[in-house]
Parts: structure tokens; sequence; C-alpha cells
């Protein structure tokens, strides 16, 4: 108690604007900052949000699959290979919440259609017992990134 009514005494008052000194010599190398922006591109997995995920197996007359895939590549379950609509181009990679492997577009399909993605899985019986699932997917893709950097340039100053 008696140490804070010795602070409330001893206060210092506040000090307003108008009342503190100006400099009287004025400031001989003025500093001012400008920003620079650098645009480049880089690679990065970019978030598609949650997907629908169904599964099928390769050379199965119940899937109506054979060996290969539709841009003919060897249908093989190790190698991570996806099916999906007409708009996502043969190659791109993508990245399954959940599974360890990037996959990549390598396949089509009938009922593949939007946001669908159909896994190669390696038995008739995986790709039942993974049925459908919503998940969350990402995008191996190429981004345009914007880093903003201000940098300190000194103003020439008029001499008498």
């Amino acid at each position: 108690m008696l140490l804070t009514l010795v602070l409330v005494l001893y206060w210092p008052p506040s000090v307003s604007n108008a009342e503190l000194p100006t400099p009287r010599t004025p400031v001989s190398n003025p500093v001012q900052y400008e920003e620079r922006i650098t645009r480049k591109s880089e690679w990065q997995w970019v978030s598609v949000g949650k997907v629908k995920i169904t599964a099928y197996c390769a050379n199965c007359s119940v899937c109506d699959t054979g060996w290969r895939t539709a841009d003919t590549t060897y249908a093989d379950y190790k190698k991570g290979i996806v099916a999906a609509d007409k708009s996502v181009p043969f190659g791109l990679q993508l990245s399954i919440d959940g599974l360890d492997d990037v996959y990549t577009v390598r396949d089509r399909g009938q009922r593949v259609q939007g946001t669908h993605l159909d896994v190669l899985m390696k038995s008739h019986w995986t790709a039942r017992k993974w049925g459908v699932q919503h998940r969350d997917v990402w995008v191996w893709k190429q981004v345009e990134v914007e880093t903003r950097e201000y940098v300190r340039v000194s103003i020439p100053t008029a001499r008498n």
C-alpha cells in the first residue's frame, strides 16, 4: 500500500507535443524506403479441397478394366495411378490425405466426372474395401510467388 502511494506522488506529469523541443538544425541526409517487388515462379502443393475418391483394380472383369491405362501406361498399382475427369491433364501429380504415395493422373473412367478420382489398387478386394471416401487432395503445380522488400534509399539534398 505504501509503495503504491509513493508512485502516485512522484509520477512525472504528462507533456504535450506543443511543449516538446524542436530540432534546430535540419537533417543533413534524409532517408526514404523504397518498395521492391520480386515475382518468381516456383512449384508448390496447392490444396484442391475435399474430393470424392473411389478405387478400381487392373485387368478385372468386374471393374471393366484392362492392363493399359488411357495414356497407354502399364497398369501397376505400385506406380500410384489415378483416373480423373477429362478436364484434368495426364501427368498431373496429386497427394491424397492419408495415403503415402504421390499419385499421377494416367487414366480415365466412364463414371469419373468432375471432382471425382479413382485410385488404382492392388486387387478387387482391396478396391471394394476402400469404398467411397472423401479426402483432402493437393496438386503439385507451378505458382507465381510475389515477395516484397523494403530497401533504404538516401535522398540527395540541395547544397547552399
